[in-house]
């Protein structure tokens, strides 16, 4: 997560700074005139709290390196967190078994997309299998394995469809989904919950991006619940 939290960073001109904010103060080095040891200049980034630092010691401070090997998550200054820690389980299953799963959802967010008339926007089954697979590998559903049990499939592929026609401006309703998706709005709601739960870690920033918007941008679209 590290990694895609610092592809957003907007960089800030060292024109437009105080004199006395016009370097990084972790490194005291003046941004843009100084390369770092790597020979990347260190440019000033500016995080959702605020707070202005330099590009490459904001990275270090992220890094897996950092803390033992996790890697910070929050702002050096204020400890604001910048991004969730993906919770990631050993999986019991099989690697061909979890394969499968991902592309029984992946099939389930491209069919739903279609029944939807979704096929001019594919970014939205795109960004819908992201999501559902993401948490997958996040919870690893061995229900799916143990029970058969297609009603949580079309229950996130449905969440995902819902969330994903949302974010990228061409949403369903809830309404419109369920009878598509055949799965009962309540575990879609409590599937949705939880993707909503983890829509930091989830969704797919580069999607997001072509239609204008950032991770800053999703409580503008997204309800916290379903109606």
């Amino acid at each position: 997560m590290a990694e895609e939290f610092l592809a957003q960073l907007r960089y800030v001109r060292r024109g437009v700074l105080e004199k006395g904010d016009q370097r990084c103060f972790i490194c005291m080095e003046d941004y843009g005139t100084t390369p770092s040891e790597n020979g990347t200049i260190e440019r000033a980034v500016i995080l959702p709290c605020n707070h202005i630092m330099g590009s490459e010691c904001i990275s270090t401070w992220l890094s897996p390196r950092a803390q033992g090997g996790a890697g910070n998550n929050t702002c050096p200054v204020c400890r604001h967190v910048l991004f969730r820690r993906v919770r990631r389980p050993p999986i019991s299953q099989s690697n061909a078994e979890h394969m499968r799963i991902h592309t029984v959802l992946a099939n389930r967010c491209v069919g739903l997309s279609a029944q939807l008339g979704l096929n001019h926007m594919p970014e939205i089954a795109g960004m819908a299998r992201w999501m559902a697979n993401q948490i997958h590998d996040i919870f690893a559903f061995e229900r799916i394995e143990r029970e058969n049990d297609d009603r949580l499939v079309r229950s996130v592929a449905a969440a995902s469809i819902y969330m994903a026609s949302h974010l990228l401006g061409d949403g369903r309703s809830l309404e419109m989904i369920e009878s598509c998706a055949l799965s009962g709005d309540d575990p879609i709601r409590g599937a949705y919950a939880v993707l909503y739960l983890h829509r930091y870690d989830i969704i797919n920033t580069q999607l997001l991006a072509r239609v204008g918007m950032g991770l800053g941008s999703i409580g503008d679209v997204l309800p916290p619940a379903l109606p």
